[in-house]
């Protein structure tokens, strides 16, 4: 009798810590991909390099807002704000149509030009999870992480 209660308890136990597994293997596939606008880009890599950011710099980020706000971005390029306006087209194209920069003086002034170099060739996007790639043609010239996947970990 013993026996066939251990028996019971063990296959009761087994059942519940697989539905367990299985309810959170599920959760990390169906992560939500992030909103393109209204999120915070942070700039992770740009023209396949990871970009090691001094220890007193702040990190380069682009925010969009949404239409009804007239497809416009601010962020920060290294060392000055920006902010501008951008095109949309229907599967994942993107312009930038024009970059405004405040015009501090800047020891980081190459990161800051190439980074608004990129933001210049961007032609499409795409977001998976919480990275957003970008693209000239083809070719990828940057990935952002989103600020709130850091908050996460």
């Amino acid at each position: 009798m013993k026996l066939l209660h251990l028996i019971l308890l063990a296959t009761i136990t087994f059942s519940f810590s697989s539905c367990n597994n299985a309810s959170n293997k599920n959760k990390k596939e169906t992560i939500p991909d992030s909103s393109f606008v209204n999120t915070t880009w942070l700039l992770e890599s740009m023209n396949g390099e990871k970009i090691n950011y001094p220890a007193d710099y702040r990190q380069n980020y682009i925010i969009f807002s949404s239409e009804s706000d007239g497809f416009k971005f601010e962020g920060f390029a290294g060392c000055n704000t920006i902010s501008g306006s951008y095109d949309v087209g229907d599967h994942g194209e993107i312009g930038i149509v024009d970059i405004r920069s405040t015009k501090k003086a800047c020891s980081f002034s190459d990161l800051e030009n190439n980074f608004i170099k990129m933001l210049k060739n961007i032609t499409s996007y795409k977001i998976e999870g919480f990275y957003l790639t970008v693209f000239n043609g083809k070719n990828k010239i940057a990935t952002f992480k989103d600020v709130k996947e850091l908050r996460t970990h």
